[in-house]
């Protein structure tokens, strides 16, 4: 039988491999954790919400800051 609980947790995991947390973010990034925090309310940002936690989605940062240049975003 399958446990829900257990393949639910898997599946956190992985997607944390993917993703960074907002402080690791900021970290990344040379900023600070409230300015990090402040990107993640933006509308489209590549954010996932795990329960209460927003994890940046590395894969797509690229492509939102390209299509966000010249732009002011915060």
């Amino acid at each position: 039988m399958i446990n829900i609980s257990e393949k639910m947790k898997e599946h956190n995991e992985l997607v944390k491999k993917r993703t960074l947390s907002i402080k690791e973010w900021a970290e990344v990034e040379g900023i600070s954790y409230n300015q990090a925090l402040k990107f993640t309310h933006i509308k489209d940002f590549p954010i996932i919400k795990l329960g209460r936690e927003r994890r940046v989605v590395v894969s797509r940062l690229d492509k939102w800051f390209e299509d966000h240049i010249g732009t002011e975003v915060i």
